[in-house]
């Protein structure tokens, strides 16, 4: 299992550019308390929030609505071709 934790405040896909501001000190309480391993999610949008994720120690993340509009209007190859694409090297198994 994983604990979703909410990466920023406002509304998903087109909210604040920026990361809730306590993300780091709840992570650390998170792992303090022997809770499964933190996935960030709402609002992520690209590379640069990836970055921010993993340098505050998250264990994950999940992405929804950009994943949705980066893949509208393909086609079930291409959208097989693209998510082999996806970083990784945060997915949580």
């Amino acid at each position: 299992g994983y604990t979703y934790v909410v990466s920023r405040n406002g509304v998903t896909g087109v909210g604040s550019n920026l990361l809730n501001e306590n993300l780091k000190s709840q992570l650390e309480t998170l792992k303090a308390f022997g809770a499964p391993p933190a996935v960030l999610g709402f609002g992520i949008k690209g590379k640069e929030d990836l970055e921010a994720i993993k340098a505050l120690g998250a264990s994950g993340y999940i992405i929804g609505s950009k994943l949705i509009e980066y893949l509208s209007g393909r086609k079930e190859r291409q959208i097989d071709q693209e998510m082999t694409k996806i970083p990784t090297d945060l997915f949580v198994s």
